[in-house]
């Protein structure tokens, strides 16, 4: 997947719409997480607009990926993490 470096979202914008293009940029060039309940994976030739519908700067915890449960380490810093909505 390729991006000329002047479309890689830096941010996105509660309220706005997006396209599944930029909404694929944020998601594989960026530190920012989307959560999304209505599309498993994005590409950048798909044709889905998108909604932010909040926004927050949060710690993120995850578990380890080995099965055991435990966290691999407890997050430093604040992740920015945007909730989208497909647009019909």
């Amino acid at each position: 997947m390729a991006f000329y470096e002047d479309e890689i979202k830096k941010e996105l914008n509660v309220g706005e719409v997006y396209t599944e293009r930029e909404i694929s940029s944020i998601v594989y060039y960026s530190p920012h997480m989307i959560l999304c309940k209505d599309k498993r994976q994005f590409s950048a030739h798909g044709d889905w607009n998108f909604k932010v519908v909040d926004k927050m700067d949060t710690y993120v915890h995850v578990n380890d990926q080995n099965g055991r449960g435990a966290y691999k380490i407890p997050p430093m810093n604040k992740t920015t993490v945007y909730v989208i909505e497909q647009v019909i």
